[in-house]
């Protein structure tokens, strides 16, 4: 029997509530969800708001200034920004707090936390209750700000579109399954400030009664940036469910490399093998263990598909471990398939290229891991196989032959190779085995 959690909005209704001289909105929402035998007990929700803007529903924590928490984001866009600062009857707040199942239900698929965010709600699971504190399952990236100081237990669970995952320094504690089902994160940075990893904290685990284990995570390097190793709670094992468990990368300060490795008994609760197919009991586990570099990159995507002329956000961070002076920042790519900008990258010609970032600093040069961009052409039109052989050299001024250099119509008919008699329009342009769009005004 297959298990599987399912979530639906019973109902929703409104009533005006007036607490603390302001207006509240009490919502009731009943979750039904399949657990053991497909049999979850409805349970009711509630949250209360001070103020709304732009969707967003605000509440002011009363004992902390003049600070409020997002209680809740009605019809949040793809691209949902959370501003630091809100206007409330002309005094100003500060937006501190990511509040339990804030983002319950949303499309959002980019989250930019506002840089005076220090919480992000905890949560926790009681007999047949489940609730998850952000249950925004589609977001693809988040960025959090460095005044962060707590993530929540559960707090991004099953969000299996996110690729990396960049912990601020300020956190102490990786807790319990707080990214537990991020099958998708590829890289994972531990700040400075970690002290504490809980159970299930990073992995995969999708369950099927039938298949076992079916989202395995594709975890492939772990950063531990504090000097002293980060103890794993009782009985924890916190990265679980790897797909290729044998070949992490552990990277960690250099001189702390001894302490890393340091052999450890395994935890008995585990049985005698020293890491099982969750993943490991203690940081000696790693197979590979090296070197934090002075700086290094972490790009969301290894790869990419764009149509022509489509815009898309590219995500790239480079973490300067080591404080070292930046001279140049830059990517490198054929220019004639896309062209990155201002953190866009932009789909130019039809073909194929690799784009990679490289930063050149005091003690060196770094670069990214590749990422395979592949542009397509124009929907729906096959162009027609042209075998270009190798050029012969020719003076200047000659101009390359159709076999070589060629425009053809939409529909695919050759027009010829000189783009000074081509009639208006828009037009293939096959050139020594590159092919883009070309309009003729």
């Amino acid at each position: 029997m297959k298990m599987e959690t399912r979530f639906k909005t019973i109902e929703i209704f409104n009533s005006n509530l007036l607490k603390h001289k302001n207006m509240k909105l009490k919502n009731t929402i009943m979750t039904i969800a399949a657990l053991c035998c497909g049999i979850l007990p409805a349970t009711a929700e509630d949250f209360t708001y001070d103020y709304t803007e732009g969707g967003i529903y605000y509440r002011i924590l009363e004992d902390a200034g003049n600070c409020v928490e997002v209680t809740k984001c009605v019809n949040a866009p793809i691209h949902l920004v959370i501003p630091p600062i809100i206007n409330i009857n002309g005094v100003d707040y500060k937006v501190i707090s990511l509040g339990p199942e804030s983002l319950s239900g949303s499309k959002t698929e980019y989250l930019d936390l506002p840089s005076s965010l220090e919480s992000i709600g905890a949560n926790s699971i009681y007999g047949y209750k489940i609730s998850l504190p952000i249950r925004c399952y589609k977001i693809k990236h988040l960025t959090f700000p460095e005044n962060l100081e707590f993530i929540g237990r559960f707090a991004f669970a099953d969000c299996r579109n996110l690729k990396s995952v960049i912990i601020p320094d300020k956190v102490k504690t990786l807790e319990y399954e707080c990214f537990v089902g991020c099958s998708a994160v590829h890289t994972v940075v531990l700040g400075r400030g970690i002290t504490l990893m809980e159970h299930n904290a990073i992995g995969g685990e999708k369950w099927d009664y039938k298949e076992g284990i079916v989202d395995w995570s594709v975890l492939k390097e772990v950063y531990s940036l504090n000097p002293v190793p980060p103890e794993f709670g009782e009985h924890a094992v916190t990265f679980t469910y790897i797909k290729d468990i044998d070949a992490m990368v552990l990277y960690v300060p250099e001189e702390s490399i001894d302490k890393y490795t340091e052999y450890r008994e395994p935890d008995p609760y585990w049985g005698e093998s020293i890491y099982d197919d969750h993943g490991w009991q203690w940081w000696t586990y790693f197979k590979t263990v090296k070197p934090i570099p002075d700086l290094f990159i972490v790009n969301d995507d290894t790869e990419l598909e764009l149509n022509e002329d489509e815009t898309a956000r590219l995500f790239s961070t480079a973490i300067n471990y080591a404080d070292v002076t930046i001279y140049s920042d830059k990517w490198k790519y054929d220019p004639m398939v896309i062209k990155i900008e201002n953190d866009q990258i932009t789909a130019i010609g039809e073909g194929e290229t690799v784009a990679k970032r490289i930063i050149e600093t005091s003690t060196g040069t770094y670069e990214s891991k590749p990422i395979a961009v592949k542009v397509k052409g124009i929907s729906g039109v096959e162009l027609p196989v042209v075998d270009a052989e190798p050029a012969e050299p020719v003076e200047a001024e000659t101009v390359a032959s159709a076999s070589d250099h060629t425009f053809f119509t939409i529909d695919g008919m050759a027009a010829g190779s000189d783009p000074d008699r081509l009639a208006p329009g828009i037009y293939i342009e096959r050139d020594h085995g590159k092919t883009r769009k070309f309009i003729k005004h």
